[in-house]
């Protein structure tokens, strides 16, 4: 199993974790509580929570999880967010290693929730783009339509524009490597992630596309769109 289809398989294990944990919790399977946000009583689901379940899926005893993990992951390069008059070394929100004889780091995990502000997506794309690893997106969100999925489209489009273009010279290693991007949405019971192959993020414009009316008329199973893959639980 390659990166890219662990990174589907901890997806779609993650939303079923997820779904066991809203609205009607099951504590006799998974421990994770979403705790209450004391302003409206009502349950706090956020990236760290996205975190903490691939944690526990990672953790798992008898299924294939090649992969180590580390969380709050030291990055290689140095950046220079807004805000910041140096540049400094960033985290990645997880790492997954493969260990032999030491640790190997393959891939950086960014994970999002809801609907960010550009900001806070731009310099997580930036840290994935510029990072040697596979770099991977992985979004949470509690439901979502057509308005929501292309706000976060536009952004993530936005980013990408940035970030390409400002390192499109000398930094080869970007366009040359793999990424992978997840959307899971509770409400809908659904997840949708597209693999994006070596030398392929340059066509990143054609590739945050989708035609969300045609995904919301989607009962239970698999569907491909432009190359996203689509699972409806």
């Amino acid at each position: 199993m390659n990166t890219l289809e662990y990174l589907l398989e901890l997806n779609q294990q993650a939303l079923e974790v997820l779904l066991t944990l809203y609205k009607k919790p099951d504590y006799s399977k998974v421990k994770l509580i979403f705790p209450k946000d004391k302003t409206n009583n009502k349950d706090r689901i956020s990236e760290q929570e996205l975190r903490f379940v691939y944690s526990i899926i990672i953790e798992r005893k008898g299924v294939f999880n090649p992969f180590h993990y580390s969380i709050e992951t030291p990055t290689q390069k140095d950046y220079k967010f807004k805000g910041n008059s140096i540049s400094r070394a960033a985290m990645s929100d997880m790492s997954l290693y493969l260990v032999e004889n030491t640790p190997v780091k393959i891939c950086n995990i960014e994970c999002k929730a809801h609907n960010p502000e550009i900001n806070s997506i731009k310099k997580d794309i930036e840290k994935l783009c510029l990072e040697k690893e596979t770099g991977a997106w992985c979004h949470l969100l509690i439901n979502q339509d057509s308005k929501t999925l292309n706000i976060i489209f536009d952004k993530i489009r936005d980013s990408l524009d940035t970030v390409l273009n400002k390192y499109k010279s000398g930094h080869d290693e970007i366009f040359s490597k793999e990424y992978f991007f997840s959307f899971i949405t509770l409400e809908k019971k659904c997840l949708i992630t597209r693999k994006i192959l070596k030398n392929e993020i340059t066509d990143y414009k054609r590739i945050f596309q989708l035609n969300y009316n045609d995904v919301k008329k989607l009962t239970n199973g698999e569907y491909t769109d432009n190359g996203w893959l689509i699972n409806r639980f």
